[in-house]
């Protein structure tokens, strides 16, 4: 295969390598598909079965930045029609109060604003996006192995590296990308690069960490459309609410949005040593009446929408603070959960996870020579970390002011955010008002992962990449 590496540059020879990609997640599926649109060879092993139809009913529902829809077109142009048959356009994000329901703030997505961010904030489900996923890895003859636990991981960089079941079984690869979720196998071997490395030069996260939180516990409650459509009350979210709702609580947050045949709620908050039994797999079905709503005071309307939820998916996400995505040998990633942990029933999430996928797999289609694998993978840290740190802030900052417990805080944020209904009711009149009040959101909805991938090769890969592959 041939590509050119940059316009009006030689045309260079490039190099397949053999990827092993650990989980069918949103991240996994894009990691593939990339690979293997670039000309690798591509396994996606998967600890389930294959996602069907009778799994739609379980989905925790997908909340789509701008950021994401961008990348979604960019990376995948076929899929245009496909999205917009199955997704909702969002029109904003509101704040109310988890008691009494009452509209605490708004944050309107003025149509301006997202024409100059050539973008829309949109809501799918999981189900939806992974089939469209998946669909164009089958195309592009990635190899799919279902039900194949990972019990252990050989990484080396004289031989190739492994994956192993329980069973013995091993499949090997030149890279491993571990895109496995928040108990990531990969992510052990990551992980070890510190004990690897010059302890001098390692740096300890955790003395300038300003990230105010690290452990959230979060629960996606997906609920039939046709069950909110038997009560008048909640038939209007069923039917034109295309608004995001977040009911705030006191260290707890409810949100809240349709997609598709489902609305889904999530649950978050802080943890305690309580909840560790409560941490399950996406697969596991779980009683509802775990929430305890006994114990907490909702309101009227929420009330209403867990009585109609039977089951829910709870997850313990854990921010690890890596410093490097990369083993030491360079031959094993972790990109998705895997790597970090945004809200997950926040605007992120996903998005988060996509981006990662995409530069991955952009970055290695570059390749014209084995000796470029640690380049590329210096350039893939250099490009995520900041943006993975700056997201995480951004997420689990907006959480906690969300959450805010009672007391005169708490007072200071209700009275700000009143000043965004009024804003919003005169844009015109406000406009550099709402751009202040919003600015951290727009910042990262403006993000672009395809200019960051740009930038690094005009600022440095175009210049040395190709030396490395004359060497």
């Amino acid at each position: 295969m041939v590509m050119a590496l940059y316009s009006g540059g030689p045309t260079m020879s490039f190099v397949p390598l053999e990827f092993v990609v650990v989980g069918a997640s949103i991240a996994g599926l894009t990691a593939a598909s990339i690979l293997a649109k670039a000309g690798h060879d591509v396994t996606v092993v998967e600890k389930g079965g294959r996602l069907e139809e009778k799994h739609r009913a379980r989905d925790g529902g997908l909340r789509v930045p701008p950021s994401m829809t961008r990348l979604l077109a960019h990376g995948y142009p076929e899929l245009t029609k496909s999205l917009d048959e199955k997704w909702i356009k969002c029109t904003g994000m509101e704040f109310r109060s988890v008691k009494t329901s009452h509209l605490m703030g708004l944050m309107r997505f003025d149509p301006q604003v997202m024409s100059d961010l050539g973008s829309d904030y949109c809501l799918i489900t999981y189900y939806d996006l992974c089939c469209l996923l998946r669909e164009q890895c089958e195309k592009l003859k990635v190899r799919f192995r279902y039900n194949f636990q990972v019990e252990r991981v050989e990484i080396s960089d004289s031989r190739p590296s492994s994956v192993i079941s329980p069973e013995g079984e091993i499949i090997e690869g030149d890279i491993i990308v571990g895109a496995d979720g928040r108990n990531s196998i990969i992510r052990n071997v990551v992980a070890c690069r510190a004990e690897e490395s010059d302890v001098e030069d390692c740096v300890d996260l955790d003395e300038a960490d300003p990230l105010p939180l690290h452990e959230l516990l979060s629960t996606s409650i997906p609920i039939p459309i046709s069950s909110l459509l038997q009560d008048e009350e909640l038939s209007e979210l069923a039917t034109s609410s295309t608004q995001f709702t977040i009911w705030m609580g006191n260290s707890y947050i409810v949100s809240g949005s349709r997609h598709g045949d489902l609305y889904v709620l999530g649950h978050s908050k802080t943890t305690s040593r309580l909840d560790s039994d409560q941490d399950a797999d996406y697969i596991t079905d779980v009683p509802s009446s775990i929430l305890q709503p006994s114990t907490i005071e909702y309101g009227p309307l929420l009330t209403k929408l867990f009585q109609l939820s039977s089951i829910v998916h709870p997850t313990i996400q854990v921010v690890h603070r890596l410093d490097s995505f990369v083993d030491t040998h360079g031959r094993a990633v972790v990109i998705g959960d895997a790597a970090h942990a945004c809200v997950n029933t926040g605007s992120y999430n996903a998005a988060l996870a996509m981006e990662d996928a995409y530069t991955l797999g952009e970055l290695f289609s570059k390749i014209t020579n084995r000796s470029q694998i640690a380049s590329l993978f210096s350039a893939y840290d250099a490009i995520r970390l900041d943006r993975t740190r700056q997201t995480e802030l951004h997420e689990m900052g907006g959480f906690l002011t969300a959450a805010m417990p009672a007391g005169p805080m708490r007072d200071l944020r209700d009275e700000g955010m009143k000043q965004t209904i009024h804003l919003q009711n005169a844009p015109d009149e406000h406009a550099e008002e709402l751009a202040a009040q919003w600015s951290s959101w727009i910042r990262l909805f403006n993000y672009d992962a395809k200019d960051a991938l740009d930038e690094w090769w005009l600022d440095w890969g175009r210049h040395y990449l190709p030396l490395q592959g004359a060497l």
